[in-house]
């Protein structure tokens, strides 16, 4: 369901999802969009698609990725989670405790919302 999710986010090239035992981490290109950069070589003359076709391969290689989302398995036998998201108040960047449940709900709740300034909102059950 995450994984989906994910694919199915209009900017899905800019996350990525790390797998580890009790814990699914998500996270976010750092820096500027394919889109932005696109449209500067755009602007020298380049055609679109031969500009976004040739930086498609290099932002892949070259792109840092930075931790956005953390679902921690909290209960086994139940499958909760814990979900936080990474905080950027302050003078270091910290998790920030968001809600504990389902790993679908917590996951339809929050990836839809990545890359807005909604996900930043505690009451994401609009």
């Amino acid at each position: 369901m995450i994984i989906t999710l994910i694919e199915n986010h209009p900017d899905a090239a800019n996350y990525r999802l790390d797998v580890k035992p009790r814990k699914l981490l998500v996270y976010e290109r750092v820096g500027p969009d394919m889109e932005a950069i696109s449209s500067l070589f755009t602007s020298f003359g380049f055609p679109a698609k031969v500009a976004k076709e040739r930086l498609d391969g290099i932002l892949d290689e070259v792109s840092r990725f930075s931790p956005l989302l953390r679902f921690t398995l909290e209960d086994k036998a139940r499958r909760i989670f814990r979900l936080e998201r990474m905080s950027f108040l302050g003078s270091k960047d910290e998790w920030a405790y968001v809600d504990t449940g389902a790993l679908d709900t917590l996951a339809e709740g929050m990836i839809p919302r990545m890359g807005s300034e909604t996900l930043f909102e505690f009451d994401y059950d609009d």
